[in-house]
């Protein structure tokens, strides 16, 4: 009886150490799991870091050359009739100039919009002009564009030139999929107190195994690419209290969408997409 005894309680201490240990076990990988979360984040920040440091040194190299052909474009603009053939060209490199000194000095660097530079616009618009910035693309690589935009669309309150520049990314990206031509469909509609943008290509795709690395800083699988461009519309969208969402398939295309608060606030959370 007491071997019997002995044997119990040799049991239950036995089963009372294992269950420790797969308390302890499971601890461990929870803490392994935050580890390389907390990993990720640091290198992704360390990432963001050396981008700064690049773009800063970009922006410096291009501000120069930029500024003086601003210059030059709008004093020729000013001895230029109206009437004159070469009056809109001068006039579109002018403005166009004008708009690159505000992406290097707000885009590139990464910085939050400032509330001066805020407007109340209506996101149809945007989406119209950035289509027309890359009307000679478009139709140089055989895209059809497909659109449909929410006639009562409330604004948005954002800094239109970086807008801009995020979804100049991501239709270049769109377009760039489909080297032998294809479908790119826009739509705009609201959700909740958020506005959304939807940027749908028919192109080859995004592998699975990739869709999750796409907003990181120098990714790419594009030749000739720094892997910059997604990276940029992601910091954009998310200074404006929004997000992108990407979802694809191998070879059936892809679709980006684009999420920004109808109000500053975004404490009504997330729009269920």
């Amino acid at each position: 009886m007491q071997i019997f005894a002995h044997h119990v309680s040799t049991a239950i201490e036995s089963s009372r150490l294992y269950r420790k240990l797969g308390e302890q076990v499971n601890k461990l990988e929870e803490a392994n799991k935050r580890i390389a979360e907390n990993t990720q984040r640091l290198l992704r920040a360390e990432k963001l870091s050396v981008l700064g440091e690049i773009t800063s040194q970009v922006a410096h190299e291009l501000r120069n050359p930029i500024t003086i052909i601003g210059g030059f474009a709008r004093s020729l603009l000013k001895k230029r009739d109206v009437k004159d053939p070469d009056y809109e060209y001068v006039k579109i490199i002018a403005e166009e100039t004008e708009r690159m000194e505000k992406v290097l000095d707000n885009v590139l660097n990464f910085t939050k919009p400032k509330e001066s530079q805020l407007e109340k616009v209506d996101l149809n618009q945007i989406v119209d002009q950035t289509l027309d910035m890359i009307e000679g693309e478009i139709n140089l690589d055989k895209i059809t564009v497909m659109k449909y935009l929410h006639p009562d669309l409330p604004p948005v309150i954002v800094n239109p030139d970086q807008i801009r520049h995020a979804l100049l990314n991501l239709f270049r990206n769109a377009i760039w999929a489909m080297p032998q031509g294809g479908v790119l469909s826009l739509t705009t509609k609201r959700k909740d107190n958020f506005a959304k943008i939807g940027i749908k290509d028919t192109g080859f795709g995004i592998p699975k195994e990739h869709i999750d690395g796409i907003f990181d800083a120098f990714f790419t699988t594009k030749p000739d690419c720094c892997g910059l461009g997604l990276t940029i519309s992601s910091e954009i969208i998310k200074n404006h209290g929004g997000f992108i969402v990407a979802e694809s398939e191998k070879g059936k295309g892809a679709t980006f969408s684009v999420v920004l608060p109808l109000e500053r606030s975004c404490s009504d959370g997330a729009p269920n997409l």
